[in-house]
């Protein structure tokens, strides 16, 4: 865990520029959630929830060797009803591909990387969902193995996702459930995310015909 000097209890925590002697081993005791503070996912991505942007300019100033990056794409589900994700495999793939691109960006590679998103109970559930499929796609976690990683951030604000209606839940469709049924998909040969025709997904999915 990178600790920073603005969380949102306002403790002033020193910062850790370099986290690669603090990677914690599989199955250490969870950490407690502090909003701001940087954990660690694999190599040198970590992730993080900021409360707003000025949490993030702030952070920025104040740790210049460390890379923030976010992404719009856990924010972009288009909802029917009380529904607010998962994301699409569209916006699986276009997610992992724009996080490896950062990992293995050239003039990154030395760098610690931290993806953030907003503390949004909605937007923190998205992102962890996308991050874990990156960590299966890219690095080759198993589902639990990725699952893990945010598992053990104790009392991070992670929701069941809702049915695209607006009755009460009745079922709680967990992230874990939804990164088993990728995980699934791609043993069985449903999914090649290599292969996957993301142009022929889009020109029918949501389109005004719905066709699917």
């Amino acid at each position: 865990v990178i600790p920073t000097s603005h969380t949102r209890e306002g403790e002033h925590l020193h910062a850790m520029e370099h986290a690669a002697a603090h990677r914690p081993p599989r199955r250490e005791a969870a950490y407690k959630y502090v909003s701001s503070a940087a954990y660690w996912l694999s190599g040198n991505l970590h992730f993080s929830t900021h409360e707003s942007d000025d949490t993030t300019r702030f952070l920025i100033g104040e740790h210049p060797k460390l890379y923030f990056f976010g992404s719009t794409i856990p924010e972009s589900y288009l909802s029917f009803c009380a529904d607010f994700g998962p994301n699409t495999i569209a916006d699986v793939l276009a997610f992992t591909s724009f996080v490896g691109e950062v990992v293995q960006h050239p003039g990154l590679v030395d760098r610690t990387l931290v993806f953030y998103t907003s503390t949004d109970e909605q937007h923190v559930t998205n992102s962890v969902f996308l991050l874990c499929c990156y960590l299966m796609l890219e690095e080759g976690m198993p589902a639990h193995e990725a699952a893990e990683k945010f598992e053990n951030i104790r009392g991070l604000p992670i929701l069941p996702f809702h049915d695209a209606t607006w009755t009460e839940r009745g079922y709680g469709l967990s992230f874990v459930d939804c990164l088993l049924g990728l995980q699934k998909a791609i043993a069985v040969k449903f999914l090649d995310p290599a292969k996957f025709d993301v142009e022929t997904y889009l020109s029918m999915h949501e389109a005004e015909a719905y066709d699917t």
